[in-house]
């Protein structure tokens, strides 16, 4: 089944747009959106292990120049409609 977090990622003014673009291209990013808020990007992202999870948030996302700050919320259950979902 593996693992699934949404990671809720706050930007530098006017990186939002480039910012999101790049996320949506590195594997195991299953989809993410610009919000508005406290936060301007949520990505939603599987993996099959932890380890494969930390390695996507902390060596791809946070690594991403005009980052400022990211949260982790890993899931505790996937809904059924997104189980199927590939793995990262």
């Amino acid at each position: 089944m593996g693992i699934g977090a949404f990671v809720l990622i706050d930007t530098e003014p006017g990186k939002v747009d480039s910012i999101n673009e790049e996320i949506s291209k590195i594997k195991g990013v299953i989809c993410s959106w610009i919000v508005t808020g406290a936060i301007d990007i949520v990505a939603f992202v599987r993996a099959n292990t932890f380890d494969d999870l930390t390695l996507v948030v902390m060596q791809k996302i946070q690594k991403l120049k005009g980052i400022r700050r990211t949260q982790t919320c890993i899931t505790t259950s996937f809904c059924s409609e997104y189980k199927h979902l590939e793995l990262g």
